[in-house]
């Protein structure tokens, strides 16, 4: 499949605007790269295409010195093409490699009344990892080609 955010741009591209501006000469960027899976499949909503992405990591354990597996969950958002065709084409399980900025949002919960926060990624480039079909089984090693005939003229 390749590229999905084919119109925002490549892999380190700068992504900083005017109102990234804060004074003289400053500006702040903030940039995100997460290579992981997709942990369901994209959802379309309206305009947005919502998307979780799974990151595994290795951790020792100080108590008893061993390695263990511990999984970072990314909450992400894209929007226009990006979104259509991460929708249309990536399913739960496809390793992707997103770039983006981190954005957080609150809102008062109707309920309890108390505030709430999300943070999440908002991806202006991703990208499938995987290349293989999703019917293709995995590839296997093939047999050891037959030896040439020695009368073959080229």
């Amino acid at each position: 499949m390749g590229q999905v955010g084919h119109e925002v741009g490549q892999v380190g591209h700068n992504y900083t605007n005017k109102a990234d501006q804060v004074g003289e000469g400053e500006s702040m960027y903030q940039h995100v790269v997460i290579c992981g899976r997709l942990g369901a499949d994209p959802e379309q909503r309206g305009g947005a295409v919502t998307f979780s992405v799974a990151v595994d990591d290795r951790q020792k354990d100080r108590d008893t010195g061993t390695w263990e597996k511990t999984t970072e969950w990314f909450r992400c958002v894209t929007f226009g093409r990006t979104g259509e065709i991460l929708a249309a084409d990536c399913r739960k399980g496809d390793r992707v490699l997103v770039e983006g900025k981190m954005r957080t949002s609150s809102w008062v919960d109707r309920e309890s009344g108390q505030k709430r926060y999300k943070t999440e990624c908002i991806a202006l480039y991703v990208r499938q990892v995987d290349s293989r079909p999703r019917d293709e089984a995995p590839p296997r090693r093939s047999p050891a080609p037959a030896p040439l005939d020695d009368d073959t003229p080229f």
